[in-house]
């Protein structure tokens, strides 16, 4: 048997694992197949991904437990730490939050695990079933540092993008008080309204200002992550020339694509290569664990359209799922959704309102942070380098950011 067969590229810098299709959650835009009976993942499953198709990977191979809500199978997380765990793996676990927090605290502190929380914002919080048991996050907060990490995500929905500034003043607390990240995404889905797009601009203008504020008043500072890589994209990607992106290592640029970066496993040991694409039935299903597995898909999944716009060189053509949705399969690599482009505009062009603003001074500051940055990414993209050398740069940056206080050192 020979896993990994085909003109195929081994890297993995995140392995997902899909313990469960089951949700109590009842999110109007998530992705998943209701429609379908599916079997959660087995312990089999698990033995033959770690021993055989896991250390035949290139790359830092962090674990990720996914779902459906993976706390639902606590049983299958704790007793693959308990085989497996070690400082060299990297383990999360993405969670809506409604079940089984106070179960898996023991084991994060145990095993260093980073608890990413999928988030509606807290004027929303009751909009999709259970609903984040927020109370239940506060000894996590308490417990959090560089090795045991809690990211609280904003997933940006056409309910809850009116709230974004206000949002992101309580992840800076979260951040500032116990040293959370916060940070957002926009929703995967087909189409988005102009009202969506005008209040995303809004909020993103609304931030922006917020940080540039703080920095000349030399108050403390919080960027998320998600916006340092915007900064990042901006001035070591849009408007480079070919050769400066040719000679780039293309995974660190997309902006909007995680489908050559990451592998997911199905529970009968399916592979796919992302989350989304693991949804639309066998269409990209690349091999099963058990016998080969071709990578070669991502390559033709992973290929840019070129449409001549500022931002085709970290857009990569947008979410492969979304283009799937709305072109079908033989049609999605050569069309572009002009909701992808909207939404890069909007990052974009606030960020280099941003930029624009700052001082000397003050850039020196935010150019120390796009190198920390990437050299996080760098790290973490290298064949064999562990997350946590990209974790100190990153904490690093936020520690610089809070020191600025005091003026920058």
């Amino acid at each position: 048997m020979n896993l990994l067969s085909g003109n195929s590229d081994p890297f993995c810098r995140e392995l997902y694992l899909m313990l469960t299709h089951e949700c109590p959650m009842r999110c109007k835009y998530c992705y998943l197949d209701r429609s379908k009976s599916l079997a959660d993942m087995s312990w089999e499953t698990i033995v033959q991904v770690m021993e055989e198709f896991r250390p035949k990977l290139k790359g830092s191979r962090g674990l990720v437990f996914f779902g459906g809500e993976p706390l639902l199978r606590l049983d299958l997380i704790k007793k693959t730490l308990e085989n497996y765990g070690s400082n060299e793996l990297q383990t999360g676990v993405v969670t809506g939050g409604s079940e089984n927090l106070s179960e898996l605290y023991d084991i994060w502190v145990q095993y260093k695990m980073v608890l990413q929380i999928s988030w509606d914002g807290i004027l929303n919080f009751s909009t999709r079933g259970p609903g984040l048991k927020f109370l239940e996050l506060k000894k996590y907060f308490k417990h959090t540092d560089r090795r045991n990490g809690v990211q609280l995500r904003k997933t940006i929905s056409e309910d809850n993008v009116s709230s974004l500034y206000e949002d992101y003043l309580i992840g800076k607390r979260l951040n500032l008080d116990y040293n959370v990240s916060f940070d957002f995404s926009v929703v995967h889905q087909q189409e988005f309204s102009k009202r969506f797009f005008d209040s995303l601009y809004d909020g993103y203008n609304r931030i922006w200002s917020k940080i540039a504020d703080d920095i000349v008043k030399k108050d403390v500072c919080y960027i998320p992550l998600c916006l340092v890589q915007d900064l990042y994209h901006l001035k070591n990607s849009i408007g480079k020339s070919e050769t400066d992106f040719e000679n780039r290592y293309s995974p660190l640029l997309y902006d909007s694509c995680e489908v050559s970066n990451v592998l997911v496993v199905e529970g009968n040991g399916d592979v796919f290569p992302c989350t989304m694409l693991s949804q639309v039935g066998q269409e990209f299903k690349m091999g099963n664990v058990f016998n080969d597995v071709d990578l070669s898909l991502r390559s033709t999944l992973s290929s840019s359209v070129r449409c001549n716009c500022p931002y085709e060189r970290v857009c990569g053509g947008g979410c492969r799922w979304e283009r799937f949705k709305c072109y079908g399969k033989s049609d999605m690599m050569s069309n572009i959704r002009k909701s992808t482009c909207r939404n890069l505009h909007i990052k974009y062009t606030s960020a280099m309102r941003f930029w624009d603003g700052l001082d000397g001074e003050s850039k020196e500051k935010i150019e120390f942070i796009i190198k920390k940055y990437d050299q996080s990414q760098k790290l973490n993209f290298a064949m064999e380098a562990m997350h946590e050398e990209g974790k100190e740069c990153i904490a690093d940056a936020i520690l610089f950011l809070r020191n600025c206080k005091e003026g920058c050192k």
